[in-house]
């Protein structure tokens, strides 16, 4: 076979021998219990151009650990190999030279232990009598510890002498269990992110030394999180590889947050000069409680200092919310001060809305189901006003949010493409600073006609018929639209219909009378229907008659 070289891109002509492979079997235990989502591997290594050693998998198990609850695994060997043990198989990767977590390698190499005794061509070819080992691997349990402490020389590291410990400080471990292989394969950095984690994490709080300790810990990777006072210090994925690892975390460098309160008066979506609000008063809130308040200066200015950062070495840890208020103007806004920086936030206000209440009626009857639509009042001249709609309930009232400004409001109640009630255009100035407005009650028209009849044959009611009105094209300036609806059980029907002229269809499924199954068709005589605006307070009575067709037996 040909291989390409790493550097070279030059190939080599590769001369293998046969091997069966010595069998190496076994199992893979930590405390007692198998790993989950674990290799055991034969590996050997491959030497490329300028020494480049690279080692190439040749046969692996992976551990399953409620199908493998011995954690065993039965593999083959060639000369030369040496077995792995890793966790995380979905982030082996040449390509990003990762080979997993190793959690145990056996070089093979003892000269004690026949079982550890070097892979010979012999054992590979199983002709000597140590073709076939047995290994009950046992991982080393991992440890972490190390002080959560105030950095105040400043050097990066813990100094017993000069740092001040944090006490209560709560350290969090969540065990990754398993990582998002395909992100990883398809990244240009082989950025690892957990995809599955502990349902629970480890949960250490630190003496008053600062100190804090866990052991028994399955080597792997975890997410370290570290809070004090509510206020999360660090995020961080860490290796705990067996043995002991020591992780100090430091308090964060305080942050700032100052910037301009502004109304834009000109209403061109930009901050520019006479914008800014005064004595607007300014709210620091973090998770849920109000940390810092100030007030805007003459000029719109507001800041804070001595925050514990949102943002920590770029991560997004700490978020907290700036809320403003005046009597006509209100914001809020998300913000992550950056560590050791004081971060500028220019606040947008917005006008505080108006509760607006009202009714819409029709001959003193409340109507639900009623549309309410808000406009701006095209006609002035920089409007705050916003488009917004409600509906009326089942009291035929309404209540909305709409901003200060100057409004056109109109109500309707649609039945697909009929409207049914509409009233007549209304006018609404809302002022700044106006916190709830009464409407007097909205008087609906009625703008369609209430159609009611029955489906027949013969003069014989025929229940359940589909009926579709639809506008008859061969009418000018038809006003009709289209509806449908269905005869009941006794073969009634009642429609709202805009005033036009129609074309009726029906249908109804197959019907066995007598013995004899029937289709039916309207009759020609009841096929079309014109009604005009003065059925409108009156209805009309509508009839349909129709004709039935024997099927023939086939």
């Amino acid at each position: 076979p040909l291989l390409q070289y790493f550097t070279t891109g030059k190939a080599a002509v590769v001369i293998a021998k046969y091997y069966e492979g010595a069998f190496v079997n076994g199992t893979v235990m930590f405390n007692g219990q198998p790993i989950n989502n674990s290799e055991v591997v034969i590996q050997k290594n491959l030497t490329y151009s300028n020494n480049f050693v690279v080692p190439i998998d040749h046969d692996k198990n992976l551990i399953i650990a409620d199908e493998n609850p011995s954690g065993s695994f039965n593999l083959l060997a060639g000369a030369g190999s040496r077995l792995l043990v890793r966790r995380y198989p979905e982030i082996v990767s040449p390509k990003f030279f990762s080979y997993g977590f190793p959690l145990k390698i056996i070089d093979f190499n003892s000269t004690v232990d026949r079982n550890e005794f070097p892979i010979t061509d012999d054992d590979a070819m199983r002709k000597s009598d140590n073709y076939e080992r047995y290994l009950n691997i046992t991982i080393e349990s991992g440890r972490i510890n190390g002080y959560v402490y105030s950095n105040l020389d400043n050097n990066n590291t813990y100094n017993v002498s000069v740092d001040e410990p944090i006490k209560d400080a709560n350290v969090y471990l969540w065990e990754v269990l398993k990582f998002d292989g395909k992100q990883f394969r398809e990244s240009s950095n082989g950025v690892l992110k957990p995809l599955e984690t502990s349902q629970y994490p480890t949960v250490l709080t630190t003496d008053e030394n600062g100190y804090y300790s866990s052991s028994d810990l399955l080597p792997g990777y975890y997410i370290l999180e570290v809070y004090s006072d509510n206020y999360k210090y660090k995020s961080d994925l860490i290796s705990i590889p067996s043995g002991n690892t020591s992780y100090n975390v430091s308090k964060p460098k305080l942050a700032g947050l100052k910037g301009v309160v502004y109304y834009d008066k000109d209403l061109d979506g930009e901050y520019t000069s006479g914008d800014e609000i005064s004595g607007a008063t300014v709210d620091l809130i973090y998770n849920g409680e109000t940390v810092k308040t100030t007030t805007t200066n003459s000029t719109g200015w507001y800041s804070f200092d001595s925050l514990i950062p949102g943002k920590i070495n770029g991560i997004d840890l700490n978020e907290y919310t700036v809320k403003v208020k005046t009597s006509e103007y209100q914001a809020s806004e998300t913000v992550y001060p950056e560590e050791n920086k004081t971060t500028t936030l220019n606040i947008s206000l917005e006008l505080i809305p108006v509760k607006v209440t009202g009714k819409a009626i029709f001959d003193g009857v409340p109507m639900s189901g009623v549309t309410v639509d808000f406009e701006p009042d095209e006609s002035e001249d920089k409007n705050t006003a916003e488009s917004n709609s409600a509906t009326t309930n089942d009291n035929g009232e309404f209540t909305i949010d709409l901003k200060p400004g100057k409004y056109n409001y109109t109500a309707s109640k649609t039945e697909g493409s009929t409207t049914i009630y509409k009233s007549e255009v209304q006018h609404l100035t809302l002022a700044r600073g106006e916190t709830s407005h009464i409407l007097d009650d909205i008087i609906l028209i009625k703008e369609s006609v209430t159609v009611t009849g029955r489906t027949l044959y013969s003069g014989v009611a025929v229940d359940n018929v589909s009926i579709t009105f639809y506008p008859d094209y061969e009418k000018e300036n038809n006003t009709a639209g289209y509806a449908s609806t269905s005869s009941d059980e006794n073969g009634a029907y009642t429609i709202e219909l805009s005033p036009g002229f129609y074309k009726i269809n029906v249908h109804k499924e197959e019907t066995n009378v007598s013995g004899v199954n029937y289709t039916y068709s309207v009759s020609a005589e009841t096929n079309t229907l014109a009604l005009t605006d003065s059925y409108i307070d009156t209805g009309y009575t509508f009839d349909i008659e129709l004709t039935r067709v024997a099927k023939e037996a086939s």
